[in-house]
């Protein structure tokens, strides 16, 4: 991730693990039951920030006679809050992490052929799907996409039959201030999500929080260098003349 001079500003905070469970440090567990509220109601320091490795959203899909065809379930990778402080709402959006194209429980040909990627950007409202096909003679990633769904995006109860979040926030998460806060959260093993703040236009902001997966640092110097991805990002130009999920990529 490159960070321009147009970025209003980048926030880095650490969070501390709980209790350990199948030799892994985990987190205490806090739910995000409502995407939708108001920004009077939550400033930005009051949006916690989330623990990433164990928050998720499961789809399920039915047939036309209401039978199970499948229940998924896909790790969240980003989140972008859109804020509009005249109006006082604002609205969270999810990046959900890629996978494959394939036949789910296929007893045979299981990639589905041409090939492609394929990720989520959802709300409690509306979701849409964002494809990436291996061949560059068949990345058109909208058309490619109706084969699929019958649509890439709509609302969220349109495309699947339900959808569920599981979204963890992180529990006792300190500011990361100084360099050597930085230093000393990297080289204690400390996880680390950033946040970053854009102002779209007027009053609407964006939010976006990501985790810090690749982190350097010098422990002499004092320097350091993250970079992360994928993560969502809000399109200034689509934004500026709609409000929701079309301007995010």
């Amino acid at each position: 991730m490159v960070l321009s001079q147009t970025t209003n500003r980048l926030l880095l905070m650490k969070y501390c693990s709980g209790p350990v469970h199948i030799g892994m440090a985990l987190l205490a567990i806090g739910i995000v039951t409502s995407c939708s509220t108001s920004a009077r109601d939550r400033t930005e320091m009051d949006l916690p920030p989330i623990d990433f490795a164990r928050s998720f959203v499961t789809f399920i899909d039915k047939d036309l006679d209401g039978k199970l065809i499948d229940e998924f379930r896909v790790q969240v990778e980003s989140r972008c809050t859109l804020i509009d402080a005249e109006k006082g709402t604002q609205e969270e959006y999810f990046l959900t992490a890629s996978s494959k194209a394939q036949q789910t429980f296929g007893k045979d040909n299981l990639v589905k052929l041409p090939n492609y990627d394929c990720s989520a950007i959802f709300s409690n409202k509306e979701m849409k799907y964002v494809r990436l096909f291996l061949s560059s003679r068949t990345n058109h990633p909208q058309s490619g996409a109706l084969k699929d769904r019958g649509r890439t995006w709509g609302m969220t109860g349109d495309v699947h039959d339900a959808v569920s979040f599981h979204i963890v926030n992180a529990q006792d998460v300190a500011v990361l201030k100084e360099r050597s806060d930085m230093v000393s959260a990297m080289l204690g093993g400390k996880p680390v999500v950033g946040r970053t703040k854009l102002t779209i236009r007027g009053a609407v902001t964006a939010i976006i929080d990501y985790p810090v997966k690749t982190f350097n640092v010098n422990r002499e110097t004092n320097l350091f260098q993250i970079d992360t991805g994928p993560l969502l990002y809000p399109d200034r130009e689509r934004l500026a003349m709609e409000f929701g999920i079309d301007g995010l990529d």
